[in-house]
């Protein structure tokens, strides 16, 4: 539910004027998430976190826009695979299938 929480943030502080919001990855958000928290227990200790807005939703969600306007679109975007080619037709051999059931009614006894 939280990683559906700021994938939607994302998407919507990314929104542009047309109304395109970018496809979000899980995948790459969570990378960036991990990349960032690791630098954060380095740099700061847990005992200086605050827990802004935890009892305010609209504070909370406000601060949630405001810190996912601050992510690349481009790094947590799903990436885009271009469609495969038609698969080949398979080569046949020079001389079809025959069933053995069908050369031995064939032959004369």
């Amino acid at each position: 539910n939280v990683l559906a929480l700021i994938e939607r943030c994302v998407e919507r502080a990314h929104t542009s004027a047309a109304g395109a919001a970018p496809k979000v990855s899980l995948y790459h958000l969570v990378l960036q998430i991990r990349g960032g928290y690791e630098g954060l227990l380095i740099a700061l200790p847990p005992e200086h976190w605050t827990a802004c807005g935890a009892t305010d939703p609209p504070a909370l969600a406000a601060r949630l826009l405001s810190l996912a306007r601050r992510i690349d679109p481009g790094r947590v975007t799903v990436g885009r695979r271009k469609p495969k080619d038609p698969a080949a037709e398979p080569k046949r051999a020079s001389r079809g299938h025959v069933a053995t059931a069908r050369i031995l009614n064939n032959q004369t006894p």
